[in-house]
C-alpha cells in the first residue's frame, strides 16, 4: 500500500513506499572493479521443488550464520550456505530459475559490505567481491539471471561522496563526466545499478536520490530495481490484507481474548490497536492490527472454528514484537521475532515450529529466466505503472466519464497528486498471476466540522501477460 503526505517521500517495511521524483542519466560506460566469478550449477540437476510449506530462514551458529531450506510437513533441514559473521543484517536474493541465490552481508559500523554467490542446488558459495563506488545496499538477479548490485553513493563515511558543482543556476551531482541535476533540498546523493557481466561489474543506471532517513527511498528509484526477482528486503505478496470486522465478530473476539486485552487493573493492554481479518483458503485469521496504512499486526490471533474463536495450537509468541503474518496456499507463516509457527489453514493445524531463527520467508518458487512480471505488490512500482499509463479515459467506462478531461489515466493521476494531499496505491494478485486488482486513493483530510475531505477513488485490473490497464475495468469514484 502506497501512502506519502506532502512531499515527503516514505519508504516503509512492509507496503507502503513513495515515488519520488529524480533526474535520470543512463552512463554508456563506465569503469568496473573486478569480482570473482559466479558458482556455476550444473545445467542436468533442477532445483528441488518448491511446495507451499517450503521456507527460507537464516540461523546464527557460533561465529557463522547458516542459510537454511526447511519443508514443513516434512520437518527437514538443509543448510545451503554457512558465512562468518552475524545474521541480523544479513540480506538473501534469489535468481527466478531457483538455481542461484546471493547473501550480503552489512555492518552496524563503517565497515565495507561483504558478498558470496551461492549455488542453490550444490549449496556452494563463492565470495563475491562488490562494485569499489559507495555501499552496496541490496544484491539480487536480473530476470535473466544475472547479478545486480544497488549502490547508495553519498556523503556518508566511509564512502567518497559524488562532486558536487552548480550549473547555470542549477545544483548538479557529478559522476564520471555525467553531470545530475538535483532538484530536492533534502540529502541528495547518487543511485547506482551495476550488472555483472562475466567477472567485472558494468554500470548500467544512475539516478539522483534522497538519503538522510529510514523514510528516504534511496537505491529504490533505479528502474533496474524494480526488475529483481525474489529477496527478503522487498515486500512479499504473501503478506495478508487486513479488513475490519464486523460488530458481533468484535464483541465475541473481546470476550475471547479478554485475558490478553485488559491487564490486572482494568487497563486496555493493545491501546488504540483494533480486531482484523484477512481472508485465507480455509477460513479468516483474526488479529490486533493498529489504524494505520501499513497495518503492524499483533497478538492475541484467533481462528473461528466452528462459530467459536479459538487461539492456533501451540502459538506461545514472545510478548512485545509485532507480528508478521504470511500466506501461500494452504500455509500461513506467523513470525514473531526470532519465533516462527507454520499452519495448515485449511486444518487449523501446526506444521512445524522454528525458534531463534531470523530473515524468514516463502521459498520462492521457480520462474523460467526472462520472465518480467509486473511487481504491482510494490506500490512503488504500482504508482509509476498508473502514472506512465497512456490509457485514454474517454475509451473507459460511465462512471471516469466526469473526469474524462485529463485526458489519459496517467495526466490524471499525476493532476491529482498535485490536488490531492494524500494517496496510496494497492493491488493484489486475481485469478492467479495473470491479473492484478488494484484500487488508487488520493484525498485531502477534512476539519472537525468536516472530517470527510475531498477524495477521489480508482479501481481497475492490469493485465500482467500484457502489462496494460484493462479500460472495462477502470471505476472512478469522487467524494465532497
Amino acid at each position: 500500500m502506497f501512502r506519502q503526505l506532502g512531499t515527503t517521500c516514505f519508504l516503509a517495511a512492509a507496503l507502503a513506499t513513495s515515488a519520488c521524483k529524480s533526474k535520470t542519466q543512463d552512463p554508456a560506460s563506465a569503469p568496473t572493479p573486478p569480482a570473482s566469478p559466479p558458482a556455476q550449477a550444473s545445467p542436468a540437476t533442477a532445483p528441488p521443488p518448491v511446495s507451499d510449506d517450503t521456507l527460507s530462514f537464516a540461523q546464527s551458529e557460533g561465529d557463522t550464520c547458516k542459510w537454511v531450506r526447511f519443508e514443513g510437513r516434512r520437518n527437514t533441514r538443509r543448510t545451503l550456505f554457512t558465512f562468518p559473521g552475524g545474521c541480523d543484517l544479513a540480506q538473501f536474493s534469489w535468481s527466478l530459475d531457483g538455481r542461484k541465490g546471493t547473501v550480503l552481508q552489512s555492518f552496524k559500523d563503517q565497515r565495507v559490505p561483504r558478498a558470496w554467490l551461492v549455488d542453490l542446488v550444490a549449496g556452494q558459495g563463492t565470495p563475491l567481491p562488490l562494485p569499489g563506488v559507495g555501499r552496496t545496499d541490496e544484491l539480487g538477479f536480473d530476470p535473466e539471471g544475472r547479478p545486480v548490485a544497488l549502490v547508495a553513493h553519498y556523503d556518508s563515511p566511509p564512502m567518497k561522496p559524488p562532486e558536487r558543482a552548480e550549473k547555470e543556476g542549477q545544483r548538479v551531482l557529478v559522476f564520471e563526466g555525467a553531470q545530475y541535476p538535483v532538484d530536492s533540498e533534502g540529502e541528495s546523493g547518487l543511485a547506482h545499478a551495476y550488472r555483472l557481466s562475466g567477472d567485472k561489474w558494468t554500470r548500467v543506471e544512475t539516478r539522483v536520490a534522497e538519503y538522510g532517513s529510514d523514510l528516504s527511498e534511496g537505491t529504490h528509484v533505479l528502474e533496474l530495481a524494480r526488475k529483481l526477482g525474489p529477496s527478503t528486503k522487498r515486500a512479499s505478496n504473501d503478506d495478508l490484507r487486513p479488513e475490519a470486522v464486523s460488530d458481533e465478530e468484535q464483541t465475541a473476539l473481546d470476550a475471547s481474548a479478554e485475558m490478553d486485552l485488559i491487564g490486572p487493573r482494568g487497563e486496555d493492554l493493545l491501546g488504540e490497536s483494533n480486531w482484523v481479518r484477512s481472508n485465507l483458503s480455509g477460513g479468516a485469521i483474526y488479529y490486533r492490527a493498529e489504524p494505520v496504512e501499513v497495518a503492524n499486526a499483533s497478538s492475541p490471533l484467533r481462528w473461528n472454528a466452528g462459530g467459536k474463536f479459538v487461539e492456533p495450537e501451540k502459538l506461545t509468541l514472545p510478548g512485545g514484537t509485532d507480528l508478521s503474518l504470511m500466506s501461500r496456499g494452504g500455509v500461513l507463516l506467523v513470525t514473531a521475532g526470532k519465533t516462527v509457527r507454520l499452519y495448515d489453514v485449511n486444518q487449523r493445524k501446526l506444521l512445524g515450529s522454528l525458534d531463534g531463527v531470523s530473515l524468514t520467508s516463502f521459498w520462492p518458487r521457480a520462474e523460467k529466466p526472462g520472465t518480467q512480471r509486473l511487481k504491482l505488490d510494490d506500490s512503488r512500482v504500482a504508482l509509476d505503472f498508473i502514472e506512465k499509463s497512456g490509457m485514454a479515459l474517454a475509451a473507459t467506462g460511465e462512471s471516469c466519464s466526469q473526469l474524462k478531461e485529463a485526458g489519459t489515466l496517467g495526466a490524471l493521476v499525476k493532476k491529482a497528486r498535485v490536488d490531492y494531499r494524500e494517496w496510496f496505491v494497492q493491488c493484489d494478485t486475481h485469478d492467479g498471476p495473470q491479473t492484478w486488482s488494484c484500487q488508487a486513493r488520493f484525498m485531502t483530510p477534512g476539519d472537525e466540522e468536516n472530517p470527510d475531505g475531498p477524495a477521489m477513488r480508482l479501481e481497475y485490473r492490469v493485465q500482467d501477460a500484457t502489462q496494460s490497464i484493462l479500460p472495462e475495468s477502470l471505476v472512478c469514484q469522487l467524494a465532497g
